[in-house]
């Protein structure tokens, strides 16, 4: 008995190690590429709150009342004004902080690629890889995405389990796990949502009035855990609900609809997360898809579901609160990007050589995501700017609109045409084996792409020791009254 617990431990020995080393080069990394906070609302916002709800029992932003309810992430850094009273670098302790939570998310990532890939060694390979998400950037920025990360995979796994192996355990996980993603940022409780209607149309249509229950259960769970939160905010930190703040002043102005840009990101926000793919992360895929299971299917159109879902959320929040800023940033997305690395790694994907009806087959669906993309590029070329009115966290984008001339940008419009066309005859020619090695190592390089752009484009903005607005920053999060000014 003894000798089986001992085992046991020493399995989880390398995924504990892998979590220790992603710690530390990530905050390695953090002190290397910068030196003051970003000069924007959110992170401010959450400095605020943290450090009013440590010292002062108030919801707090420059000094003046938040009305702000999604509190778990401030309560989260609230600790560490606890802790250190003074004569300490909170920025620093904050960015160490929030790399030891979100670095958490390699668990739940190393459990769920146990589960598809039914292989060991991989399963440590993908956990490892984590930390070249296209967003490996957020962790030493101060946004609530450094919480929410380790939530939505935990969802995931037991997203995956549930689908395996109906339980009524994992409905009350993903009812819990959406709650606190709510709690962190209202539109993280999508996939929660998405997952627990999709298991009670299941179980209506399946007539299984156990499931309907459980069901309803976890539905209970997402909806009271916020609420336990607004309780906590409203009657420990001061939380109105009025609506009326410096906060809600400043950014939560509604500015109106506008159509026209609306369906301008919903056109062109689906083709920056296939870049970000590098193509092949979701081209691949759909030429196995029918060697998958019933698990695996469901899996992934359940992922397909919420990309989609929260694209279009993105692009709706953009446009109804942000139109003047353009942006449409990838990180709500990003955290998908990995899933697609572990349907490349299914072992279905290499079981056997592709047959010529099944290439035939797999044709139409690569040739209208081809001509997709290339439509895209034509119309709005592949770089970040101006033109295309989106500000992804994207390797292509950076490289084009930072490090390239503006008369040589065609280049990149041409390499991406070019690679579609590579993509088309090698997805449709090339043995299993050959593309399930080649398209998971193009998949990991353009991750890895990513996120070196990532630091590379913080460096830039961010470096800025001899700025004015860098010493604010700072004092801000070290001071007890501050008055931040934007001009």
């Amino acid at each position: 008995m003894q000798r089986y617990k001992t085992k046991q431990i020493n399995k989880y020995i390398p995924i504990i190690v892998i979590y220790f080393v992603v710690v530390a080069i990530r905050f390695l990394l953090a002190l290397a590429t910068s030196v003051y906070p970003t000069i924007g609302i959110d992170e401010f916002l959450y400095y605020s709150l943290a450090r009013s709800i440590a010292t002062k029992g108030e919801l707090l932003f420059r000094g003046q009342p938040a009305d702000y309810s999604y509190i778990l992430y401030p309560l989260v850094l609230s600790p560490i004004y606890l802790v250190f009273k003074e004569g300490v670098n909170y920025y620093r302790l904050i960015q160490l902080w929030n790399i030891i939570i979100m670095s958490l998310s390699v668990f739940p990532v190393y459990g769920l690629s146990r589960l598809m890939l039914k292989n060991e060694k991989e399963s440590l390979i993908v956990a490892s890889l984590f930390m070249v998400l296209p967003d490996f950037i957020l962790g030493q920025i101060i946004f609530s995405e450094a919480i929410i990360y380790p939530l939505f995979f935990a969802l995931m796994y037991a997203a995956y389990c549930c689908i395996e192996k109906p339980r009524f355990k994992y409905l009350i996980y993903i009812g819990l796990l959406g709650g606190l993603l709510y709690s962190a940022k209202p539109g993280a409780v999508l996939p929660a949502v998405i997952f627990l209607v999709y298991v009670l149309a299941q179980a209506l249509i399946n007539k299984n009035r156990r499931q309907v229950i459980a069901t309803f259960a976890g539905m209970a769970v997402l909806c009271v855990v916020p609420l336990a939160f607004l309780v906590l905010a409203k009657y420990c930190f001061g939380y109105s609900g009025s609506g009326f703040s410096v906060y809600n002043s400043q950014i939560g102005t509604e500015l109106g609809w506008h159509l026209e840009k609306f369906f301008k990101f919903l056109a062109i926000y689906p083709y920056y997360f296939l870049l970000s793919c590098g193509v092949v992360g979701v081209a691949y895929p759909i030429t196995r898809y029918k060697r998958w299971n019933s698990v695996q299917k469901a899996f992934w159109w359940f992922i397909i579901v919420c990309i989609i879902g929260m694209i279009i959320g993105t692009c709706w929040t953009v446009n109804r609160y942000e139109y003047r800023t353009n942006r449409a940033h990838l990180r709500y997305v990003a955290m998908y990007i990995p899933l697609m690395l572990l349907f490349c790694l299914l072992p279905e994907m290499s079981r056997e050589k592709s047959s010529k009806k099944e290439i035939k087959k797999n044709k139409m669906p690569i040739i209208l995501l081809m001509l997709y993309i290339v439509g895209c590029t034509l119309i709005w070329g592949c770089k970040a700017g101006a033109e295309s009115e989106i500000y992804p966290l994207m390797s292509l984008c950076i490289l084009l609109d930072r490090f390239m001339p503006a008369s040589a940008q065609w280049w990149g419009n041409v390499a991406v045409i070019l690679l579609c066309a590579a993509l088309f005859i090698w997805l449709t020619r090339a043995e299993n084996k050959k593309q399930k090695q080649y398209s998971a190592m193009i998949l990991v390089g353009i991750m890895s792409l990513n996120s070196i752009m990532g630091y590379v484009a913080r460096r830039q903005d961010v470096d800025i020791a001899a700025m004015q607005e860098g010493q604010e920053a700072v004092d801000m999060i070290d001071g007890d009254e501050y008055v931040f000014l934007y001009t």
